[in-house]
């Protein structure tokens, strides 16, 4: 699949609807995307992977409960803008 880099201040969502299944959108680490973000439903079996743009090394390991405390700084942030779901 593709890479679909979004960056701080970048358009969430339209990375959301332009990735195709087995597509991974990396979400600029430490940033926060603000919105009410609707995943559509796709055609294909394989799953579109949403996730830090850190680096591997920067994360725990797979499998591996992540600390909030520990890792904010390379996680990005998804938040609302309403009293809706994010």
């Amino acid at each position: 699949g593709n890479t679909i880099k979004v960056k701080k201040g970048g358009d969430f969502q339209a990375a959301i609807n332009r990735a195709k299944p087995g597509d991974t959108i990396l979400l600029e680490a430490g940033a926060s995307f603000r919105g009410n973000f609707i995943l559509p439903r796709k055609e294909g079996n394989e799953f579109i992977t949403i996730r830090s743009a850190a680096p591997d090394s920067q994360l725990p390991p797979a499998n591996t409960r992540i600390d909030p405390k520990k890792y904010a700084a390379v996680l990005p942030k998804i938040l609302t803008v309403s009293s809706e779901p994010a």
